[in-house]
């Protein structure tokens, strides 16, 4: 929440419970931040990844700090672009335990679920340099990718000039 709401983005906290294992898991949270449409407001595109972890797992910076971390970086270039469709940056919990609890949960109980046009998931980024991209098509019209976001995945690999001034300090 403190990340989006550096980069001027409202975050908000979406609270549920699950029981996972047979126990009754309490007080997990998605989180999520819009970055407003021009034209096509009444339509929304989710970008969602899970922070997560498993307690036994030795590559958490890749499933899926590697898609926290670009939705971030995501939500931080687009924040000086406009766009027609409303974007969602949706960070979910309980993926990990095997059900996608968090974005099951959002996709039930989010007020506006139905202006949700397509949902991007991004998860166990390759660290190396990209030369492919895998479409998956889940969901109410599975079997499906419609061109507009078939474009925007193969756009998401071609290669796009370096400028210093876009990289950032450590």
């Amino acid at each position: 929440k403190n990340e989006l709401q550096k980069l001027g983005y409202f975050s908000e906290g979406m609270y549920f419970d699950e029981i996972i294992a047979g126990n009754l898991i309490q007080n997990l949270e998605n989180i999520y931040a819009t970055h407003p449409g021009k034209s096509l407001n009444n339509e929304s595109i989710l970008v969602l990844a899970h922070y997560d972890i498993t307690d036994t797992t030795v590559e958490g910076a890749a499933d899926d700090a590697s898609g926290i971390g670009t939705i971030l970086e995501l939500a931080r270039i687009f924040k000086s672009e406009s766009f027609n469709r409303n974007i969602i940056f949706l960070f979910t919990d309980s993926e990990e335990f095997g059900a996608f609890w968090g974005a099951h949960n959002f996709a039930e109980k989010f007020k506006d679920k139905n202006k949700i046009v397509a949902a991007i998931s991004l998860d166990f980024i390759a660290p190396d340099t990209q030369d492919s991209i895998m479409v998956l098509t889940d969901g109410l019209h599975s079997g499906y990718s419609p061109l507009w976001l078939r474009e925007m995945a193969l756009n998401s690999i071609r290669r796009v000039p370096f400028k210093a001034e876009d990289t950032v300090n450590a």
